[in-house]
């Protein structure tokens, strides 16, 4: 329960991180872009408006160069009929990137000036009647190693966080884990002293039973004794299955468990008038304890039938696919409520005292813990005629 906690609070706090990291990252990137763009408009607009690239002595117009890095001011002249019929530049860098399918989008773009895509241009009509787009690259390889670079330098401080806060999430749960520890000692210990007396006390319950013949009081000392005992029985039961360092893994036939218990049950089925079938796909092999799997069917063949009146239906199933093991227990008739389903499987939770006077609410608990050390899950859900139970290993 503890490691679960600390993974989800390691989870929860990385996914947080990350995600203001980024959006601030985004956010900073963005705004340096708009920025860059912005300056390089003006230099844009000032070769523009000054006609730099229709002088003769455009190529010594050094100025812009500086002020451009390594793309160059692109010139590009276009006649009536939307045909190119030169492109000058100011720079020596190369003018590869100016396409016919950028031009075209810049003729079609209503704006005569700002942005398409990385680059930042002017439209301007000429008096001879061409007309001309000045047209510089915003982005540069050096921006791109610069994103590059940023990238890892961020993967890799995410590493570290990483590695940071799960040493952190160890110091923070150590509080809670020793507690549970204190708890899970406590509910041992206590179990254990308890089972001697109530030995005792169902010994001589009995003993007096025999010396003085039937005695309701009697039969009711015996009862709760027993009572007690299965409680203290589960406990113990919950306690061993929350140990993971007694969990003895093995792999073994999941077919053969569930028909096993299923064909032991189908005798009380009958006395109620139930009717009871089970389907069990042939050699379905899973990891993990025998005997604590074969405790889960029964524990939810035995709620199952709890809960099922005469001449309703329960359906078993087993069944293996490509997206795993499923193994299912539907009964009709009755219902969970709403508002107990997130519960049920939560210790000593029962959603009817009054009519469950035998339940302590530790079964489906028992359950939950036996599927968890199987790496499986468990859940249950209203369907239009009863409750089914899935198992997914």
């Amino acid at each position: 329960m503890v490691e679960n906690l600390r993974k989800k609070f390691v989870t929860v706090t990385m996914v947080l991180l990350i995600a203001t990291i980024g959006i601030l990252f985004v956010a900073f990137y963005h705004y340096s872009s708009y920025e860059t763009a912005v300056n390089k408009y003006q230099i844009v607009k000032w070769v523009a408006d000054n006609d730099i690239l229709l002088r003769g002595d455009y190529k010594n117009r050094i100025t812009a160069l500086e002020e451009t890095g390594l793309n160059p001011v692109v010139g590009v002249i276009i006649d009536g009929n939307d045909t190119v019929t030169d492109i000058r530049k100011i720079g020596s860098g190369s003018t590869d990137d100016i396409t016919q399918r950028l031009i075209d989008r810049i003729l079609n773009n209503t704006p005569k000036s700002w942005r398409e895509a990385s680059f930042v241009y002017i439209k301007k009509e000429l008096s001879d009647g061409n007309r001309l787009i000045v047209i510089l690259n915003t982005e540069h390889r050096e921006n791109r190693i610069y994103l590059l670079g940023s990238l890892v330098i961020f993967i890799i401080g995410i590493a570290l966080l990483t590695f940071v806060t799960n040493d952190l999430s160890r110091f923070v749960t150590e509080p809670a884990r020793q507690e549970l520890e204190r708890e899970k000692r406590f509910i041992t210990d206590a179990s254990h002293e308890l089972k001697t007396p109530l030995g005792a006390i169902s010994i001589n319950a009995q003993a007096l039973e025999m010396e003085n013949g039937e005695n309701i009081h009697i039969k009711n000392i015996v009862s709760e004794t027993r009572r007690m005992n299965s409680l203290i029985e589960r406990l113990l039961t919950l306690a061993r299955l929350e140990e993971t360092s007694t969990f003895e893994s093995s792999e073994f036939s999941l077919s053969a468990a569930v028909e096993e218990i299923s064909l032991t049950y189908e005798s009380i089925a009958y006395e109620k008038h139930i009717d009871y079938k089970y389907d069990v796909q042939e050699d379905i092999n899973g990891i993990g304890n025998e005997d604590e799997f074969k405790q889960l069917v029964a524990i939810l063949l035995d709620n199952a039938l709890k809960h099922t009146a005469k001449d309703e239906r329960i359906r078993i199933r087993l069944s293996q696919d490509d997206d795993g093991i499923l193994f299912t227990v539907k009964n009709t008739g009755e219902y969970i409520s709403e508002s107990d389903l997130p519960y049920i499987f939560d210790r000593f939770y029962s959603s009817d005292r009054e009519n469950n006077k035998g339940s302590f609410g530790l079964g489906l608990s028992i359950a939950k813990a036996i599927v968890e050390r199987m790496k499986g899950t468990i859940s249950a859900e209203n369907e239009s005629d009863g409750t089914c139970f899935t198992v997914e290993l």
